[in-house]
Order: structure tokens, then C-alpha cells, then sequence
């Protein structure tokens, strides 16, 4: 069975701020742009933010997405504008798609299968779990 969502909440580790105006927000999107694609900017960007939420992970966007082995950081570009939106979305908004739970994620290609892992669902090339 999926998790499900909770209530959006109130507070976050990440500045209220526009996108363009934080580092760390501009960071994100441009993880958000590396891995994902235009039908899953928004849920990897939720699985960034849910990591901050969680207490499991680093408190700041730049050491969940620097943690060793998580993201690939390596040649990061320009974002879109639809990554930065997605950006915008998850963490200034606080319009969520993606219950707490769900903080894991790898390329379609690899199938819906991870051992020690929960299927959640698909977006885009994406596809996503929780433990």
C-alpha cells in the first residue's frame, strides 16, 4: 500500500525566498534539472525537501544533495525554467505531491524493484520509494 499524504508543513529548513534570490534553492533546481525530466522536476525536487523534513538526512539543501552517493552533483547546469517552478513549487510554495515517507528515487530504466525499498510511484524517467 502507498503512504499517504500528510498535511503540508509549516515550517522548513530551506529560505522562504524565490528561487533566483537562494543559493541553495538555485542548487536544488539545478540537482532538480541533472536528474529528472520535465514529468518528474517536481517529485524529485520533493524528495530533496522531504530529506530535510526528516531528521535522517543533513539539515541543509547543500549537504542532502552533496551526501555521498545520493545525487550526481558532477557537471551541474543552468536549470530550466520548468526545474526552477518545481523548485519554486515544493519549497517556497509548500505545494507537496509526495507523502513524507518517500525520500528515494532511480532512473525508470532500472525497473520498480530495489531491495529494501517500497514502489511509491512513477514520474516521468523517475521512479520513486520509501522504506
Amino acid at each position: 500500500p502507498k503512504p499517504t499524504a500528510t498535511p503540508k508543513p509549516e515550517a522548513t529548513e530551506a529560505p522562504d525566498a524565490p528561487v533566483s534570490g537562494s543559493d541553495e534553492l538555485y542548487l536544488a533546481a539545478q540537482v532538480v534539472y541533472k536528474e529528472g525530466d520535465a514529468e518528474s522536476y517536481v517529485a524529485v525536487a520533493n524528495v530533496i525537501y522531504n530529506r530535510l523534513q526528516s531528521g535522517s538526512f543533513p539539515n541543509t539543501i547543500y549537504d542532502v544533495v552533496y551526501q555521498k552517493n545520493q545525487f550526481s552533483t558532477s557537471n551541474l547546469k543552468t536549470p530550466s525554467s520548468k526545474a526552477l517552478a518545481a523548485v519554486q513549487q515544493i519549497f517556497v510554495d509548500k505545494d507537496l505531491i509526495l507523502p513524507p515517507e518517500v525520500m528515494f528515487f532511480h532512473a525508470a530504466s532500472r525497473g520498480t524493484s530495489r531491495s529494501g525499498y517500497t514502489y511509491y510511484d512513477t514520474f516521468g524517467g523517475n521512479i520513486f520509494f520509501y522504506k
